[in-house]
């Protein structure tokens, strides 16, 4: 879902606009709807939250943005979920990291519980995440395009895969998928799914039980004809 269904929602301007009592049926409609067709819903928060920050007010606008979108997810009444990157690297990666885990520990108990840390494109692989994944015990997701791009660990085995995956303890795990929209720039996302782009993962991760979001600009296109991809080759989901 995108973080900006609502206009400013942390804004200090907006305290006296009291949205939660106001459009709190709607998002009851939202959730009864997401239950009824049994999807699966989440929020990935912007660029502008970052709970590594070395600014303390930056933490702080973080932390009401996490707060906004936690409130969303139990006023729909959902199991839902809040992917977040790491963040940056300040010029101490090691010291970023332990900021990270020093400072998830500040946010409220809600917004800890639906968070989920994804590796990213340029910072942190998956094996900084799935580090600092086993230290908070939050799960992890796994991007396989930003795997391809930035990664310090070039191999990836069908034993990492489950030790990823593992972090979900009773949850079905889920990855991000996207293919890249040129090859001089890897990072902007496809129209649709190379549907090579995911053959090497689905031949390591074949005999495990997880969910694919399809992050292309095509959006319900791409899903239906990555679809008909897959059962070209006899890949049943």
């Amino acid at each position: 879902m995108p973080t900006n269904l609502l206009p400013f929602p942390t804004h200090s301007s907006a305290k006296e606009w009291s949205w939660r009592k106001i459009i709190l049926p709607c998002f009851q409609h939202t959730g009864e709807l997401a239950k009824k067709y049994k999807l699966r819903l989440s929020f990935h928060a912007d660029e502008y939250t970052i709970i590594n920050s070395i600014n303390d007010v930056i933490f702080e606008n973080s932390c009401e943005t996490l707060i906004y979108l936690s409130d969303v997810l139990e006023f729909m009444d959902i199991d839902g979920s809040i992917v977040i990157h790491i963040g940056g690297v300040y010029g101490d990666k090691p010291g970023s990291k332990k900021r990270f885990i020093n400072n998830f520990y500040k946010l409220p108990l809600k917004v800890r519980n639906k968070l989920i840390i994804e590796n990213d494109d340029k910072q942190y692989d998956w094996k900084d995440v799935l580090e600092i994944s086993k230290e908070i015990n939050a799960p992890m997701v796994l991007d396989i395009h930003h795997h391809r791009i930035n990664n310090s660990y070039r191999s990836l085995t069908s034993k990492d895969i489950k030790e990823i995956f593992s972090t979900w303890n009773t949850h079905t795990p889920k990855i991000h998928l996207s293919s890249p929209q040129n090859t001089k720039d890897l990072r902007p996302h496809a129209d649709y799914i190379n549907i090579e782009d995911f053959l090497w993962f689905y031949n390591l991760s074949k005999k495990y039980d997880y969910d694919i979001m399809l992050e292309a600009k095509a959006k319900e296109l791409a899903v239906l004809r990555f679809r008909d991809n897959l059962k070209s080759y006899g890949i049943k989901i």
